[in-house]
């Protein structure tokens, strides 16, 4: 007697089931793919912000640190404020003083350079500054990014910073504070790195 031979194939809603489990496998994968990919970003992002913010600050330092004189005979310091800072050193090869500016203009923080013109009688003409964008998406409202501390300071004891209106004259140290957001998107991570720096060619001590 021959075995009868079961030719019953798969039903629709076998089908549809098995049709649901792939679909939910492969969702699955993607959201994973996703969400992993979504980190890296944001871990390389703020890698890169942070390492953007820190080059930017330890320029600030190495420059003000051997502000001096300028090249015509001014105060090594120009001006001083909470968000702008104007003074001289050589940060070239060249054997001149170029002027400096630090300040902040909306969420970018940024960077101006005016060399001195001229051959025996040099001048600076701000109307031949470089101005350059160093740092994007300050956190809003940015505040205090530059701190100024007079001789007393010690940074132990003596922490107190100078009041305003800074006299120039008095100042020997330098603090920078800047408050970034990882990117320009609302409610995005926000760090803040500082420095401080002391004027060499001014120390009295």
């Amino acid at each position: 007697m021959k075995k009868k031979l079961d030719k019953k194939g798969l039903t629709l809603l076998e089908l549809l089931f098995a049709f649901s489990i792939f679909l939910a496998v492969i969702f699955g994968v993607f959201t994973l793919y996703s969400i992993s990919s979504k980190a890296d970003k944001n871990v390389w992002e703020s890698s890169f912000v942070q390492s953007l913010t820190s080059k930017a600050i330890q320029t600030f330092v190495d420059e003000i640190r051997t502000t001096n004189y300028s090249t015509v005979g001014g105060y090594p310091l120009a001006l001083a404020s909470t968000t702008e800072i104007i003074f001289y050193a050589n940060i070239d090869s060249d054997s001149l003083m170029e002027r400096v500016r630090y300040f902040v203009d909306g969420d970018t923080f940024k960077k101006g350079i005016t060399k001195p013109t001229g051959t025996l009688l040099y001048e600076y003409s701000t109307s031949t500054e470089e101005v350059s964008e160093i740092v994007y998406n300050l956190q809003t409202p940015v505040g205090t990014v530059f701190t100024y501390y007079d001789e007393n300071y010690n940074g132990a004891t003596v922490t107190s910073s100078m009041s305003y209106p800074i006299f120039l004259p008095e100042i020997r140290v330098v603090g920078i504070s800047l408050r970034v957001k990882q990117n320009s998107l609302s409610g995005s991570s926000i760090f803040e790195i500082q420095s401080k720096a002391q004027l060499r060619n001014l120390k009295t001590n």
